[in-house]
């Protein structure tokens, strides 16, 4: 009977448990945060809508001060846009500058808008001209007392928001 020898030979070729166990892992790992990657890009979109218009309505601010003029945020169910009152026509006119253009948010997104704690449905038409807008920018630097959420379609609640207390202070939650 010969002895049968434990060592390895060159001829023997494949992977070990070890490295087969590593190599599912790292697959794991690699997958979840794909996932994680994916899945946060709607929340990551909600974020910057509302980082964006908070910046806005702060700039709006600081140019109705400036100015000594009023401006107003109109809303719809597609997006937002700024309006600047003037007082030789006695009306709210679409605000004109490239940085109060109309916004229209991306699909998925919505707004939901409470005016000194009630709510208030969005307009059909943002650009109407005998339309009061829902939030108003005051050259005194008050601005309305208001709640916007951004609400995505994947989520019952609000996912960010801004408001203020009436006192001219915007606060992004």
């Amino acid at each position: 009977m010969t002895p049968i020898s434990t060592r390895r030979t060159s001829e023997q070729r494949g992977f070990t448990l070890i490295e087969l166990l590593l190599t599912l892992v790292i697959m794991g790992v690699l997958a979840g945060l794909a996932t994680l990657a994916v899945g946060g890009q709607t929340q990551r979109q909600v974020n910057a809508e509302a980082r964006r218009l908070h910046q806005l309505l702060g700039y709006a601010s600081d140019e109705a001060n400036l100015a000594g003029e009023e401006y107003g945020l109109l809303l719809d169910a597609e997006g937002y846009g700024f309006a600047r009152f003037d007082p030789a026509e006695e009306q709210w006119l679409p605000a004109l500058t490239r940085e109060f253009a109309d916004h229209v948010l991306p699909a998925g997104i919505r707004l939901d808008i409470r005016v000194e704690d009630t709510p208030v449905l969005a307009a059909e038409r943002r650009n109407d001209a005998l339309r009061s807008p829902e939030i108003m920018i005051l050259s005194t630097g008050e601005i309305s007392s208001f709640r916007l959420d951004f609400v995505s379609g994947e989520s019952s609640g609000p996912t960010a928001s801004i408001s203020s207390d009436g006192s001219g202070t915007l606060v992004q939650e």
